[in-house]
């Protein structure tokens, strides 16, 4: 019962077609007020064209069965035709004018969808329901004839069927109403039952973009270079088709259900009108055989119905697709429009001052969990870390270290506690003034398929500090490989854009995220395990070199491995989301507990390293 409840409240909070329409229409002349006279004017021309079809051949034939005058019918006939030109001109004009320009408006709500997730909260963003939900908005710009485009497409057309439709009631009502009745009614039974099936097609749709995003992550893997070794080498290529080849399967089954149902539908609005079109024929044949219709008038009535038929169904089918097409963008709009469950914080109300570029932070129990977990990731945590200090957080894999860093830059919210900026509630604070606090390297360290410059920077090339970007790559120990670059830092990276684009070594891609953290300048440096990947004496030096760069700058240190703490002010071990010690290397050594054994466990490794190292040198 509970969840059917839940079912219609969400219901209620659905958008109708209207709404939808007076949505789109909005954006349009926010974006591109022109697009909406070529959409009239379109609409205007569409509908009086066919009626040219209709008056012509009667006017010809009226003209051929009574006075047969030559110069009447030349006339008739360069009118229509002269007429016809300019509308068909105008019309196309209007149609040629209007695609590239509802193209670009479907781009402009792509960028919609993008800020958006560039701009959420970033625990929202993380879920898997919210990665479904993004699939589907996604699923409203994904072509010309879904969506967003199709709904504007849909409502092109009908506007000028409307037009048309007018026109034809208008001469067929004439002839009698009651056909005018039966072919709305014969038309309305198929749009009752073609109804059901845009719904069904659609709850199928929104059921499939779990699995598209399965093949979407699998594609991407497929044709990943980083994995191509492994694919190679662990014969993953019969693994991967066979997982594609199932959930490509699975589409195929709902697809064919949809098939089956649309093939219903057809054969039921092809009886209908085969009926429809019989019963007319009959009705008009008998009206020109006993009550005197005139050839002419014939033809036109005949035309007319013909065209009616043709143009209801064409009527019925755009106010299907536009119903159809709503569903979806309800499902863009769900996501886009939607307020965040975070939103309600006061950091974008109140805007408390922390330009001081003196910054004293405070944990003060933290207590953190994840959406449907009943277990605490971390548990009541307080720290305070000081302007200028060195702190090392560490602990074994799994011991809540990230998390606790991505509570620390404000990505997460802390289930309980708060966390302190020189005595301001951080919730208290502009988000993106936060932000700037903080230059953090992850430990998935990420490159874009940009010049070298943009990738430091972040921003486009012509509003980077291009000395500033240098003088950060050779601090970060790439000066040697920033001369070899012909461009500089123009060099393209990846090959994905720029075949010329170059490929850097694991080593390399950190020195870039080095490079990109000192050219932020923020107070707080943050090292979340970005040397995971590097042997113990690079890491080491790694550290060396951070700590000569971050002189007099606050720097914390995220690591299970334990070659940062010796640089380090305090050093923290977590252990299953709580601080099991805390103090200094010298303190943590002399109480001999889990940190001194960690130590002295790594440093074996690192000291065995260290004589190689030498020995090679020598």
């Amino acid at each position: 019962m509970n969840k059917l409840k839940e079912k219609k409240k969400k219901r209620k909070l659905e958008y109708n077609t209207f709404n939808t329409i007076i949505y789109l229409f909005k954006h349009i002349w926010l974006w591109d007020k022109p697009l909406i006279f070529y959409f009239l004017i379109y609409s205007i021309t569409a509908g009086i064209i066919p009626f040219i079809g209709i008056f012509l051949p009667k006017m010809i034939i009226d003209e051929l069965v009574g006075l047969k005058r030559i110069n009447i019918l030349v006339i008739i006939i360069a009118s229509f035709c002269i007429g016809g030109l300019l509308l068909n001109l105008i019309k196309v004009y209007s149609q040629e004018v209007y695609w590239p320009r509802v193209i670009q408006i479907r781009m402009e709500f792509i960028h919609k969808i993008d800020k958006k997730a560039m701009t959420m909260d970033y625990q929202q963003l993380e879920r898997v329901n919210t990665k479904d939900l993004i699939q589907r908005a996604w699923m409203a710009l994904s072509g010309n004839d879904i969506g967003v485009e199709g709904i504007l497409n849909q409502i092109f057309v009908l506007f000028g069927n409307i037009v048309a439709f007018g026109g034809y009631i208008a001469i067929i009502s004439t002839l009698s109403p009651l056909i005018v009745f039966f072919l709305i009614l014969t038309v309305g039974i198929t749009y009752k039952a073609s109804l059901g099936e845009k719904k069904y097609s659609h709850q199928v749709d929104r059921q499939m973009a779990i699995n598209e995003r399965k093949l979407k992550y699998l594609d991407k893997k497929m044709v990943n270079h980083s994995l191509a070794k492994d694919i190679r080498l662990y014969d993953m290529a019969k693994w991967l088709t066979n997982k594609y080849i199932t959930w490509c399967n699975e589409i195929y089954l709902k697809l064919k259900k949809i098939a089956i149902k649309r093939f219903k539908i057809d054969t039921l609005q092809g009886f209908l009108s085969f009926v429809r079109n019989g019963i007319v024929y009959v009705y008009l044949i008998n009206r020109v055989l006993y009550n005197g219709m005139s050839i002419g008038n014939f033809t036109m009535y005949f035309a007319s119905i013909q065209g009616f038929s043709g143009w209801m169904e064409s009527v019925v089918s755009s106010i299907l697709s536009i119903r159809q097409q709503n569903l979806y963008i309800n499902d863009y709009r769900n996501f886009v429009d939607a307020k965040e469950p975070n939103k309600n914080d006061n950091r974008d109300s109140m805007k408390k001052d922390i330009s001081d570029r003196v910054y004293k932070i405070k944990l003060e129990n933290i207590f953190f969990k994840y959406p449907n977990s009943d277990n605490y990731t971390i548990n009541n945590v307080c720290i305070h870390v000081k302007d200028g200090e060195k702190v090392a957080i560490v602990g074994a894999n799994g011991a809540g270290k990230t998390t606790l860093i991505k509570i620390l830059t404000g990505l997460y919210k802390p289930t309980k506690g708060k966390v302190v900026v020189n005595g301001i509630d951080s919730t208290n604070i502009d988000k993106n003034e936060y932000f700037k606090l903080f230059s953090v390297v992850f430990q998935d360290i990420k490159l874009y398929a940009f010049s070298l410059g943009e990738n430091i920077s972040l921003r486009k090339i012509d509003e980077t500090d291009r000395q500033k970007a240098i003088n950060c790559l050779k601090s970060a120990g790439l000066s040697d490989k920033l001369k070899n670059l012909e461009n500089g830092i123009d060099t393209s990276l990846l090959k994905i854009l720029d075949e010329e684009g170059i490929v850097l070594s694991g080593g390399e891609i950190q020195k870039v995220a080095l490079a990109r953290a000192l050219y932020k300048d923020a107070p707080i440096l943050v090292l979340d395990e970005p040397t995971a990947a590097l042997d113990p004496i690079a890491e080491h030096e790694l550290y060396e070199q951070f700590d000569r760069l971050t002189k007099g700058k606050t720097a914390i240190y995220i690591s299970h491995r334990l070659a940062s703490t010796r640089f380090c002010d305090k050093i923290i071990l977590l252990d299953k989301g709580s601080i099991k010690e805390y103090g200094t290397h010298e303190q943590l050594m002399k109480i001999n507990g889990t940190y001194a054994k960690m130590f002295h466990k790594q440093a074996r490794y690192y000291n065995s390293d260290i004589k190689d190292h030498k020995e090679v040198l020598a």
